[in-house]
């Protein structure tokens, strides 16, 4: 026990920094969802889906980019930002725009959270035990491939697809971003020093993590 604490003490700095950056980003999604509905933003989405969603698309990438070549702490954060906002209108338009019944919301963020909590809790035991988790990047990058060329494969076929189908997706996704929080969190506390850039680093790895496991699990409650 006494060594685990001196795990947990020597990247208590650097976990604060990033849940709070964390914390901070998802509030700029939730604000931002709940502006695009009072402005009616969705309006655009609805008269060209495509360009609405490829401009997205086009955002998204120029950020990570960007992201990927920059060391400042503040110009990460500014972008971190900017891609919280540009996330908060995916949502609004493509998530949220089909789903009236606040419970849904609710729940699906309740099961978010005790599921990310409880990863995040397994991370840090592995991580005492000084288990390295490198090996999961690939099986995981594997599972996302899988995942994703089957969601392809079905959306170009004619076949009608049933809610069981929608579920088995969305099972799958929250295994496979469980992964990522599992190995992110392994990441942290095994190969990430104690500066301002793994911080944005890590609170961008959990975002991405947390919004696609909430959003799975709206699929999977509606």
């Amino acid at each position: 026990m006494k060594n685990f604490g001196k795990l947990i003490k020597k990247k208590g700095a650097l976990f604060q920094c990033i849940f709070l950056t964390l914390l901070f980003q998802i509030l700029i999604t939730y604000f931002t969802v709940n502006i695009s509905n009072k402005l009616d933003i969705n309006k655009y989405y609805k008269k060209n889906p495509i360009l609405y969603f490829g401009l997205l698309f086009i955002i998204v990438f120029i950020i990570f980019i960007m992201m990927s070549y920059t060391e400042s702490f503040m110009i990460k954060q500014l972008l971190f930002i900017l891609y919280s906002i540009t996330i908060g209108l995916f949502l609004s338009s493509i998530v949220f725009s089909d789903i009236e019944d606040k419970d849904i919301i609710k729940n699906s963020l309740i099961s978010t959270i005790i599921n990310f909590i409880i990863i995040f809790i397994f991370g840090i035991i592995v991580s005492y035990y000084n288990i390295d988790l490198s090996w999961l990047a690939i099986v995981s990058f594997v599972f996302l491939l899988s995942i994703s060329t089957i969601i392809v494969m079905n959306s170009l076929s004619n076949e009608k697809k049933d809610d069981r189908y929608s579920s088995k997706i969305s099972i799958a996704i929250i295994i496979l971003f469980s992964l990522f929080v599992l190995y992110d969190t392994n990441k942290i506390l095994l190969k990430y020093d104690n500066n301002k850039v793994n911080c944005i680093n890590g609170a961008l790895d959990y975002y991405v993590n947390f919004l696609n496991l909430f959003t799975s699990y709206l699929r999977l409650n509606k």
